[in-house]
């Protein structure tokens, strides 16, 4: 059988439907089991999990933390997702980054970017469009070009991409 993974949000809560909260792995113990009765059916009874090749799609832009799961009892391959009986989250083999604390920082920056932007030309893109050069002498925008402005932003935004994007990265690699 393949390894199938489960993606909860950072504190176990059901993403992409689903209800209830699925108990954590310690770093060394795993979660609790969760089962559900009656007969397995994909999206209407069943344990829903997925295989590594679509951890992405499943997480789409929700904070999702992914874990390899064990399960108990039968278990259905349903195309791009798994349905199964009992299912418990094991420990991660790297620590889950903090998703809530990334998403907060990415939003922070995105901010921070955008007020570079807005000190530098704060007349947003109406300096783009007239250029600095018919500034008052002496402004302080005036030698300032409109593209480097917009040069800063993009840069402070990139790297809070990214800096997103690894968490996230890490967030969706359980092994």
């Amino acid at each position: 059988m393949v390894q199938l993974y489960k993606l909860v949000g950072p504190n176990g809560e059901c993403i992409n439907g689903g209800s209830g909260d699925w108990p954590l792995p310690t770093d060394t113990e795993p979660g609790a089991w969760r089962s559900v009765d009656g007969p397995l059916e994909a999206c209407r009874n069943g344990l829903h999990l997925t295989d590594r090749d679509h951890i992405d799609a499943w997480a789409g832009d929700s904070v999702a933390v992914a874990y390899a799961v064990e399960t108990d009892g039968p278990v259905i391959d349903a195309g791009e997702k798994y349905v199964a009986q009992r299912v418990r989250l094991l420990p991660r083999k790297r620590p889950a980054p903090d998703m809530v604390a990334a998403v907060a920082r990415y939003r922070r920056a995105r901010v921070a970017a955008q007020r570079i932007y807005e000190r530098v030309v704060p007349a947003g893109s109406y300096l783009a469009v007239i250029g600095t050069a018919r500034l008052p002498a002496g402004h302080p925008l005036r030698d300032v070009p409109a593209a480097d402005a917009r040069t800063r932003y993009d840069a402070a935004l990139d790297k809070a991409r990214r800096t997103y994007e690894r968490a996230r990265k890490a967030a969706l690699s359980p092994d």
